[in-house]
């Protein structure tokens, strides 16, 4: 793996949690096999572009590592019923490359989702999102032939993760939760292990979806990753 020297980055306001400053530890990674991506994702980093990164807050250790196994997967009544609410979506699984397409509803939901009124540009999408040292698979889904929804996912040979989702925000629909459930369907039929959402925070309601996904196996920081104990996830 060739990368750049590793440091600690200061990444401002922390996006989780009300007063709080959010620092990671973070390497550039110019050329990797999957072996090397997948030990990244082993290690709890998420990736922007180039970059991967993993928490590593002063004195704060909120930011929790979650991955889903494919095969163990239950879905419950409420994930049971969003599934068959998105019956009528179409699945598409396709080389992660830029089209207008994708970028158009991208800026839709940032501005929807986030109130975000000049999302970043299509280069500056292209260079996080779909830029890579690895392998990239763009999930999807279309209703009628139009577009509703892309996961951007990391691949490799023993799992994939979900860099990002952007959705048409249909409360109804429960998009979000639906695509985990499609994601962990194609891993199983692929031979992928995992299924990792990236972090986890208690209390941040927008990552609350994540925790509801049984059984899921979480890694705190400089632990391994662990099953739910008897006793319960550690506070």
């Amino acid at each position: 793996m060739q990368h750049s020297p590793m440091r600690l980055l200061d990444f401002g306001e922390c996006p989780y949690l009300p007063d709080r400053r959010w620092h990671s530890l973070a390497l550039h990674v110019l050329e990797a096999n999957a072996e090397d991506i997948q030990g990244l994702l082993f290690s709890g980093f998420r990736r922007l572009g180039y970059l991967y990164y993993t928490p590593m807050c002063d004195g704060c250790q909120a930011c929790i590592s979650l991955r889903i196994p494919a095969r163990t997967f239950r879905p419950n009544k409420n994930q049971r019923q969003i599934w068959k609410r998105n019956s009528d979506l179409e699945l598409t699984v396709e080389p992660s490359l830029f089209s207008q397409e994708k970028y158009e509803l991208y800026q839709r939901y940032q501005t929807a989702r986030w109130d975000k009124q000049q999302p970043i540009s299509a280069e500056e999408f292209s260079a996080i999102y779909l830029e890579q040292p690895g392998t990239g698979l763009d999930f999807v889904y279309r209703r009628q032939g139009q577009l509703v929804g892309i996961d951007f996912m990391d691949v490799t040979p023993a799992g994939i993760s979900s860099v990002y989702f952007v959705w048409e925000c249909e409360p109804r629909r429960s998009l979000g939760i639906y695509s985990v459930m499609r994601a962990l369907q194609w891993c199983a039929e692929n031979g992928r292990e995992h299924l990792y959402l990236g972090l986890y925070v208690e209390g941040n309601d927008s990552m609350r979806y994540k925790a509801s996904f049984h059984p899921h196996q979480r890694r705190y920081r400089g632990g391994p990753w662990m099953d739910q104990p008897e006793s319960g996830w550690p506070q």
